[in-house]
């Protein structure tokens, strides 16, 4: 898929400890930032300029009990037309109701497959005002939903491999019907790259192909956007970020599809959990949006549903409202209506409460993170000693780098968390600050702007490496100029070789830090001003 370059910093996350980072032209795997990891706040929660109002007529998918052959409503039957209007004259009542109550507050738009609501531009009007409508059901301001990242996890922790033998007669039959069809899966995320390997629609039976047929082909059958301000932006369904084409690799990439990461082919070839599946690339996050609203993600499902998609996966995750939460409500409705719902629990926990919505609807098939044991990353060399440094969202070092190592003094553990300007010159040092509080981007540009040339990040909690994601800043002059160089072959992106990236230091780490499965680029401090070794205990 494509990759577009950020100049900004370099950064990678070391095996429980540290994380690892170079200050210079990031090249990056996502043409859309990713979200950022570590802030506490990187996205609203909540827009309340704008509400969703559900409304008391029963929505079509729990009104309408014809069913077709395959257990999905039969949206021309006489049934559904007569629930349409009933739905749209409720509508039509609510809307008189607002112009002689509530003028200011205006309806953009509708929905009556997955729960029977309009959402409700507000201009000042308060939610209870809403309430008050005899028509009114349930009135919640619009959710702000963020992708969730993840590894991607070995098909053996799922017993794919199993299923495939046992159920579908072989690995090239998973996700396909006895009759040559094949099952179909919409992804609602941030797109799907037709142009990656996994995604190739050779050997797939012709298939008419929807919406924007620009991004699909036999294996991506559909193609559609979704964002209250695609006009106004001429968003298109186009893949610009990477995790929708993660996502649906997870979900369908083709049966052993080869693969390289950053230059360095892997020693296995991926399949994704269904390979012979069809998808539908419902895109919420389209061109640089990082967040979608509630409306979005309901249009989507929506869509999915009338499109003819037998499961639709949905990774990604906001702040619940508990039972009354109506995208919970959309996702049991459609259940119910024969469309099955894969959703994320989450990237929180584990607690209790830790779930978030969707993934915390009732009839929702939900799945929580799992950890592989390999990764990909960049050896860290302290001492004579070596560490693992996972790759974040950021660039890894293109050639060996040892430099003097700058311990960046604070309360976090001994170390500062680099949320604010450094005063301390870091010129031509490896600086070593702690996650927590503010986003890695931030750390490395404040480490970046005091001269450091890398950064390591010493994690705040024990465990594996926590993949350090971007907060979505960048400067698109910067990355304007840099693809023009790379088309006019004056620059390349970086390319994986086995490198050596060496900071130095006095200090010994721990000798229960874990080892890594293969490396790339390694690191190694130098200096030997660090006075405390507490600041290398995991903590």
């Amino acid at each position: 898929m494509p990759s577009r370059s950020l100049t900004t910093a370099v950064a990678v996350a070391c095996i429980g400890a540290l994380t690892l980072g170079a200050t210079g032209p990031v090249t990056s795997a996502s043409a859309r930032p990713a979200l950022d990891s570590d802030a506490k706040t990187s996205r609203p929660s909540i827009d309340k300029s704008s509400a969703l109002v559900e409304l008391s007529v029963q929505p079509l998918s729990t009104a309408v009990k014809g069913r077709t052959r395959d257990g999905k409503i039969n949206m021309s039957s006489q049934a559904a037309r007569d629930q349409r209007d009933a739905l749209a004259a409720e509508r039509a009542q609510f809307r008189d109701w607002l112009q002689a109550n509530a003028p200011d507050a205006r309806i953009v738009g509708s929905h009556e497959l997955a729960i029977n609501a309009v959402t409700v531009k507000l201009h000042g009007t308060s939610a209870d005002t809403l309430r008050n409508a005899p028509q009114v059901k349930t009135v919640q301001y619009q959710r702000v939903y963020q992708p969730l990242g993840h590894e991607d996890p070995d098909l053996d922790l799922i017993d794919a491999p199993r299923a495939w033998t046992q159920a579908a007669g072989g690995a090239p039959n998973a996700g396909a019907l006895p009759d040559g069809s094949r099952v179909k899966v919409g992804v609602i995320d941030a797109g799907i790259d037709i142009r990656h390997p996994c995604f190739s629609g050779a050997g797939f039976p012709a298939t008419k192909q929807l919406g924007d047929t620009r991004f699909t082909n036999n294996k991506v059958i559909v193609a559609r956007v979704f964002n209250n301000k695609i006009h106004q932006q001429g968003f298109t369904a186009e893949a610009i970020g990477d995790h929708g084409t993660h996502v649906a690799g997870t979900v369908a990439c083709n049966l052993h599809t080869p693969a390289v990461v950053d230059g360095v082919d892997i020693p296995y070839d991926p399949s994704g959990v269904a390979p012979a599946a069809q998808l539908g690339n419902y895109n919420v996050f389209p061109g640089e949006v990082g967040s979608a609203r509630s409306e979005d993600i309901l249009n989507a499902m929506e869509a999915a549903y009338v499109d003819g998609m037998d499961v639709v996966n949905m990774s990604l995750g906001g702040g619940s409202n508990g039972y009354q939460d109506l995208l919970t409500h959309a996702v049991d409705n459609l259940d119910r209506a024969g469309l099955v719902f894969a959703i994320s629990a989450g990237n929180n926990g584990p607690s209790r409460y830790s779930v978030g919505s969707p993934g915390s609807a009732e009839r929702a098939l939900t799945s929580g993170a799992s950890t592989v044991g390999h990764f990909v990353g960049a050896p860290v060399t302290v001492a004579g000693n070596s560490y693992g440094a996972a790759s974040g969202d950021f660039a890894t070092v293109k050639s060996d780098l040892t430099r003097p190592l700058a311990v960046v003094k604070g309360t976090s553990s001994g170390l500062d968390t680099a949320c604010t300007a450094i005063g301390q010159d870091l010129t031509g040092k490896i600086a070593l600050v702690s996650r927590g509080i503010c986003s890695f981007t931030t750390k490395v540009r404040n480490a970046q702007q005091a001269g450091a040339a890398a950064v390591l990040v010493q994690n705040n909690v024990a465990g594996d490496p926590t993949a350090m994601g971007s907060d979505g800043t960048w400067h698109r002059r910067s990355r304007r100029t840099w693809w023009d160089s790379v088309r006019a072959g004056r620059c390349r992106p970086s390319t994986a070789s086995r490198q050596r990236f060496t900071p130095t230091c006095g200090t010994s780490l721990p000798a229960t830090t874990t080892s890594w499965p293969g490396s790339r680029a390694r690191v190694r401090p130098t200096s030997t001003t660090a006075s405390s070794q507490t600041w290398w205990h995991r903590v």
